[in-house]
């Protein structure tokens, strides 16, 4: 185990987050039962499914709240902890450089299973936290006018709890792992050892979806699909055209294939330009060395995962204003990050 003041103030962060998540699980395990409880006592007793439903919004009355403040804890603590992991993994660099280490992409293959799990389970926790507010503003707003909270909702918090949980376990085990037993070779040894006995030149490695052109052009679409979409509410409408769900669903997958676009943007393009080295296409490096980009790639990524979001307010049920907040709120986010990736591309 490396320690550093960062390695400490991650432990501490992941450990709180492993015990918010704990709770989570617990209080949304609880409320499931209860609420079918309640729900099969209500049926029993008034010999319908209405009063079913009034016993329903009882067990999200008591319950909640409480799970409303934990999902938030834990999203805010997985919205610090996501970028302090590779800040983590950047300090860890100078102590494993007679290992071969020479970014954070180089510690990333030790212990890679672990890395890879905290990689992948902590942006998916903080999405289904953020997305469990969503949907519970969204009850609320329905209980106020005499519907029931949905069991999609509960069982959303308990899948927010469960990858938070496994999220922070992975974390600390990454942690206390010991880092120094192997020797490593890093992107930038492999790369820079493969062009020169290749010959390559610097841009013969791009791909197309990396082009300038295309990363841009897919930002100008985003954000007049965005724009449309946070000004109809419930129905994108164009000269009295009614789209419906489906312009829903374009939007997600325009959001999910701008997420590769910008990847391999940001290592064909971005990173060579930015780091100056020609045949150093690392993003691990380029989001470290230089915290704007850092930024600007957390404002992206929330700017797409929230373009997902009206497709599944809309298929649970809360397709109302909701989802055009979202809509909203990630055009605010993808003109921000795009901001300032222009301005590192001047």
């Amino acid at each position: 185990m490396i320690v550093d003041a960062r390695t400490v103030i991650a432990v501490f962060l992941f450990g709180v987050s492993a015990l918010v998540a704990l709770a989570a699980c617990g209080a949304a395990l609880r409320a499931i039962f209860a609420r079918a409880g309640r729900a099969r006592a209500g049926r029993a007793r008034d010999g319908g499914i209405r009063g079913g439903r009034a016993r329903g919004r009882s067990a999200w009355d008591a319950h909640g709240p409480l799970l409303g403040l934990l999902l938030a804890v834990l999203a805010a603590l997985q919205l610090v902890g996501v970028p302090l992991f590779y800040l983590v993994l950047q300090g860890y660099v100078p102590g494993l450089a007679d290992r071969g280490v020479m970014c954070a992409y180089g510690v990333t293959r030790i212990q890679p299973e672990l890395v890879r799990m905290t990689q992948v389970l902590g942006p998916l926790a903080l999405y289904a936290a953020a997305l469990w507010l969503a949907f519970a503003s969204a009850a609320g707003e329905r209980e106020a006018q005499g519907g029931a909270a949905r069991p999609l909702h509960l069982a959303l918090a308990l899948c927010a709890g469960a990858l938070g949980l496994a999220q922070s376990a992975a974390a600390l085990a990454y942690f206390v792992a010991p880092k120094g037993v192997t020797e490593v070779t890093c992107c930038g040894a492999v790369t820079g050892a493969a062009a020169a006995a290749l010959r390559l030149d610097p841009g013969t490695r791009d791909s197309n979806f990396g082009a300038p052109w295309v990363f841009w052009s897919a930002q100008l679409l985003l954000a007049l699909a965005l724009g449309l979409r946070g000004r109809a509410g419930t129905v994108w409408g164009v000269r009295g055209v009614r789209l419906g769900k489906f312009s829903d669903l374009a939007l997600a997958a325009l959001a999910c294939g701008m997420a590769w676009i910008s990847y391999a943007f940001w290592r064909d393009q971005l990173a060579p330009a930015v780091l100056g080295l020609p045949y150093h296409r690392c993003v691990y490096e380029l989001l470290t060395e230089t915290r704007g980009l850092g930024f600007a790639a957390l404002c992206q990524a929330m700017a797409l995962a929230l373009a997902t979001w009206p497709l599944l307010l809309r298929w649970a049920g809360d397709a109302g204003e909701a989802g055009a907040r979202a809509a909203r709120g990630s055009l605010v986010l993808a003109l921000s990050g795009a901001l300032i990736v222009a301005v590192h591309c001047l």
